[in-house]
């Protein structure tokens, strides 16, 4: 479960990204699970000077999920393979979206925490939050679920190609 940092502290777009190098995994399928909140901050950020990356992905979220209520595929298994080089799983994105007189908390990273915590009994596997953010790390580990801290990637200097 990525919170809305995953998606603007790496200029490279979502659908383009290995995120299995970045999650050290190797042919297994991901499951991005995204919750609601996550796109209402990232309509928010649309107003700021992150409104590019937010838009790129809010782009990407609208295209890949015609039907909101449905997963679909954001990077084939094989056209992953095929551009890393390195066996990979499909990657499939999923909206988790508030159920009727849901009440959310009032951070959102304390949000995006309650949901995983809501999903962990009926998930087939272990429930990863993915975060850039220390205080979403401790949140999620204080929580007991499994927490991957990602280094933004180093800024490319005019020198470099």
């Amino acid at each position: 479960m990525p919170d809305t940092s995953f998606f603007i502290k790496d200029p490279k777009e979502v659908d383009k990204r290995d995120i299995a190098a970045s999650l050290h995994l190797a042919g297994e399928p991901i499951r991005l699970i995204v919750p609601i909140v996550v796109v209402d901050e990232l309509d928010n950020l649309k107003h700021s000077e992150l409104r590019g990356l937010a838009q790129r992905t809010l782009a990407i979220f609208d295209r890949v999920l015609v039907d909101p209520t449905k997963p679909e595929v954001l990077r084939d298994a094989a056209n992953l393979t095929k551009e890393c080089g390195v066996l990979r799983g499909d990657v499939s994105l999923e909206l988790l979206l508030d159920q009727p007189r849901h009440v959310r908390a009032s951070i959102a990273d304390d949000e995006i925490i309650s949901r995983a915590l809501a999903i962990k009994p009926i998930a087939d596997r272990e429930i990863t939050v993915i975060t850039y953010d220390t205080g979403q790390s401790m949140r999620a580990r204080a929580a007991k679920l499994h927490a991957i801290k990602l280094r933004a990637p180093e800024p490319r200097s005019k020198y470099q190609r």
